[in-house]
């Protein structure tokens, strides 16, 4: 019974480090565009990764920074979902005035977007030589 737990664990043990191989991410160049870039973050604060070996750059993120101002989550209607098929309708008639003045009512006064952190520059030192091999 013990060999064969043995055994088993062993094999799985081997099965995950050839799978870990598969589950990077490989990259031939540095990104130029948001697009590209390599997205890190935990819910709460984030980077955009652009990759480089002169000079990186990082986007930073968090989501305490946006256009709002302190509110109580609470001030939203209970029923605001019930105006969602008359939204809708208004979308299908083409009438996106009266659809934008309905959503409005659903997503309430404290709707308001994200802001940038800031961006962060990093020149590394000791750079003489090209890259060879650029794998990010």
């Amino acid at each position: 019974m013990r060999k064969n737990l043995m055994t088993t664990l062993t094999v799985l043990c081997m099965a995950l480090v050839l799978d870990a191989h598969a589950q990077t991410l490989h990259y031939d160049k540095p990104a130029e565009f948001f697009e590209e870039a390599l997205v890190i973050g935990n819910g709460t604060m984030g980077g955009i990764v652009y990759g480089g070996t002169e000079k990186d750059k990082v986007s930073l993120n968090d989501i305490t920074l946006w256009t709002g101002e302190p509110c109580n989550m609470k001030v939203y209607s209970p029923d605001a979902h019930k105006s969602i098929p008359a939204i809708r309708e208004a979308l299908r008639q083409g009438d996106y005035q009266k659809a934008d003045k309905l959503q409005r009512d659903v997503q309430g006064h404290f709707s308001q977007n994200y802001q940038p952190l800031g961006q962060l520059f990093i020149d590394y030192m000791d750079t003489d030589v090209a890259a060879t091999g650029y794998r990010r």
